[in-house]
């Protein structure tokens, strides 16, 4: 589905769109339709498909998503389908005070579309945001393009429907090659608290898919597993103390894992008790 088009160079949305008039495809510059019903929300069309065009590609699940990510964001200060000229590109949300852009994922894509956004975003001084959806991704295997999402900048998952309500979320993950060996319960993340990474390293030692996870990742959020990293020091020097070290990788990812999850469950049990208290 397809929530924006061109009239006479102009950005038609589906509030302003009739079904009796021909629009352009910003993507692919192919005519597009409007349409609309009781049981159908409110999107263009192209007239003769374009399987290449991403825009044509867009599901429900889609425009559910993008519409409660706008909700999130304070101040009413986001765009949705907000297009670049420069480089030909439609957002799925554009927070501008941000510099920041999200771009929802429901279907395959390939690394190199993938990298080329990225490429693409950053050259105009914006951070892309990447969020999955678990009915695609979040499986076992790893696409090439989900595998270097994960590592190379800010991506979540989601599990939002139209029938659920859902959250975006991170994870601890273990990948091995192409596999996920491992990964954690969901953490829940707050769009609405964005934070831009101020140091290289963090200030503990961590497994090096993590280092090279902080290094990647420009922007941070409320709740991921970097920002708990920075912000709760929920590891500790006890976790990996200053010693020659001559265990496997393996037993530190193990106790990378075993502490992250132990002084989380403190943290929450700490909390709960307080609350009992004031109560």
């Amino acid at each position: 589905m397809q929530l924006i088009a061109f009239e006479n160079g102009k950005i038609i949305s589906t509030i302003q769109a009739d079904r009796k008039r021909d629009y352009t495809c910003p993507e692919c510059k192919r005519i597009l339709r409007f349409r609309e019903g009781p049981y159908r929300h409110p999107h263009f069309y192209h007239l003769v498909h374009n399987p290449a065009c991403s825009q044509s590609k867009k599901i429900l699940a889609h425009i559910h998503i993008q519409i409660e990510l706008l909700k999130m964001i304070p101040s009413n200060t986001a765009q949705i389908e907000k297009y670049f000229y420069k480089i030909n590109r439609t957002t799925d949300i554009y927070w501008p005070e941000q510099n920041i852009v999200f771009e929802i994922q429901c279907s395959p894509i390939s690394f190199h579309e993938a990298y080329n956004r990225i490429i693409d975003y950053r050259s105009q001084g914006l951070e892309p945001i990447w969020i999955l959806h678990d009915y695609q991704f979040n499986k076992q295997k790893l696409s090439p393009a989900e595998r270097f999402l994960r590592s190379s900048t800010t991506c979540y998952y989601t599990n939002m429907s139209i029938n659920f309500p859902g959250k975006i979320y991170d994870q601890i993950e273990l990948i091995s090659y192409s596999r996920r060996t491992y990964k954690s319960r969901p953490y829940y993340i707050d769009i609405a608290q964005p934070k831009r990474r101020s140091v290289k390293a963090p200030p503990i030692s961590v497994p090096y898919w993590i280092l090279k996870k902080i290094k990647a990742s420009k922007i941070l959020f409320d709740g991921d597993v970097i920002d708990m990293i920075y912000r709760r020091m929920v590891l500790s020097n006890e976790l990996f103390p200053k010693r020659k070290d001559n265990r496997s990788i393996w037993w530190k990812i193990l106790d990378f894992i075993l502490f992250f999850h132990f002084h989380m469950i403190k943290e929450i049990y700490s909390e709960d008790n307080k609350s009992h208290h004031d109560e």
